[in-house]
């Protein structure tokens, strides 16, 4: 091939690798014109023109993965232990296998219904140990890839696993980031007498994660009366010894402003909400509870039984 031709080819290589010469109209005007040049110089032969030809042919492109639209059918509701990630039916996506590389990016789209849980691996025999969560809607990346094992609680959740470069920050966050509730219950918790400044505990069960992030609270009470809602990473609660005392967060829950306090027809229970809120939570007991006390800030008693009653509903989001 003459060096002309050479240097022109080389100097357009980089640009070719992944493209199709058809999306790249400005290279091929520039052989185009060089042909031409040649052609009309009679320094070119058809077997130039071949040579030439498979040059620029497609066989430069680079193969990227994409999975296209899958669906997982296989349901795996608890998280596998680190131990059992190989044996516990999660599904494969074997990367490696298809490229003959690792990826060195590779993103996965959630379309949903339901969560996908993911651990990834960059040389195939171990992986990492903590699941990934991804929440319908969401995009995340993971980087050298080897292959990723997949799981969900909800049969055909859908997804996408692609080495195209996805927008992460397209994510809808209204579905992305799943909202849970828990709640008290009114004849069960918070159930006595408070004076002004003490408090009642409770450990409420039933949370999806040990660290979770808490998002609103709404009350209904009995009385409008002014609490102070406060939350404790152990079932200690609070403690003299400053080392040992668990206090983390708090939000002020006054039932006793007009303005954001309201009822029904001006009669029954109070009603407020609290939203916005971003307290870091995590149970350091590991239990799976929200370490909660409502302390009385009026000068009034919180009555006992049911003329005192108080119900929360505690809105949270799992800490990723």
């Amino acid at each position: 091939m003459d060096d002309e031709l050479r240097k022109i080819l080389e100097m357009n290589e980089n640009e070719c690798r992944g493209n199709y010469i058809s999306k790249k109209p400005e290279i091929s005007q520039n052989v185009s014109n060089l042909l031409t040049r040649l052609i009309e110089e009679q320094t070119i032969t058809n077997s130039k023109l071949t040579e030439l030809n498979n040059a620029l042919s497609p066989s430069v492109i680079i193969q990227r993965f994409d999975s296209g639209i899958q669906t997982l059918t296989n349901v795996i509701s608890s998280t596998p232990s680190y131990d059992d990630v190989s044996t516990t039916g999660y599904t494969r996506l074997q990367v490696n296998s298809v490229l003959s590389r690792n990826a060195p990016k590779l993103f996965i789209i959630n379309l949903g219904p339901g969560d996908l849980y993911i651990r990834s691996s960059r040389n195939g025999d171990s992986f990492t140990e903590q699941e990934s969560v991804i929440y319908e809607g969401g995009v995340k990346v993971f980087y050298d890839v080897f292959e990723v094992r997949l799981r969900t609680p909800l049969a055909n959740t859908q997804y996408i696993a692609t080495e195209f470069d996805t927008d992460t920050g397209r994510t809808n966050v209204s579905k992305s980031e799943k909202i849970s509730i828990i709640e008290t219950d009114k004849d069960t918790h918070f159930t006595g007498l408070i004076s002004q400044w003490n408090h009642e505990e409770e450990n409420l069960t039933g949370l999806t994660d040990d660290r979770i992030f808490v998002r609103g609270v709404n009350i209904q009470s009995d009385q409008n009366l002014k609490f102070r809602l406060i939350f404790w990473t152990k079932d200690t609660f609070a403690n003299t010894n400053l080392n040992d005392d668990s206090y983390i967060d708090d939000v002020i829950l006054d039932m006793s402003d007009a303005e954001n306090t309201f009822r029904i027809n001006n009669a029954n229970q109070y009603y407020l909400n609290v939203s916005d809120l971003n307290i870091l939570y995590e149970d350091e007991d590991e239990t799976n509870e929200l370490h909660i006390s409502l302390q009385n800030l009026s000068p009034i008693d919180k009555a006992a039984g049911a003329t005192g009653e108080v119900q929360l509903d505690i809105k949270y989001a799992p800490r990723l």
